[in-house]
């Protein structure tokens, strides 16, 4: 089962914010990938970086796309996230396949994650925060792609 997860830089957080940091690790398997590992440079904008996972899923379902390139906001980790030709996800870093999972399985570990951090913060955040409207709008754009999904 594939897992998406956010670890923040300061814990507990107290104030959600555009500008809450952390890193961003993805595991299957026995296999991760964390953004942790660049020492300083993983440490990446939560909630903006949520809002581009979403926007992923959105733009790999919707459009022709064969490629999202997915950088985690203010870092310099960068992930591809390649269709192949059996219709999965090859999860690429530094032009290695690290691992390949089911765009179904792709699509829940992100909209579960995304569920969980709003659940858990949206509240918490000034509606007129920058990265509350992008999280908001990608989840509105993104809901009912998710339901014809059944995810």
């Amino acid at each position: 089962m594939l897992n998406i997860s956010f670890r923040f830089e300061e814990e507990p957080v107290t104030s959600p914010s555009e500008y809450t940091m952390g890193y961003m690790r993805i595991e299957f398997g026995s296999d991760n990938i964390d953004s942790e590992e660049l020492q300083g440079r993983g440490l990446m904008m939560v909630f903006f970086s949520v809002s581009s996972l979403l926007e992923m899923i959105y733009k790999l379902t919707t459009e022709d796309l064969d490629e999202y390139r997915f950088v985690g906001e203010d870092s310099s980790f960068i992930l591809f996230f390649n269709k192949n030709r059996r219709g999965e996800i090859d999860i690429v870093k530094d032009k290695k396949t690290i691992f390949t999972v089911g765009f179904d399985d792709l699509a829940k570990s992100v909209w579960s994650l995304s569920k969980a951090l709003y659940r858990e913060y949206g509240d918490q955040m000034l509606s007129s925060s920058s990265a509350k409207k992008d999280w908001v709008s990608a989840i509105e754009k993104i809901s009912p792609v998710i339901k014809r999904m059944s995810v």
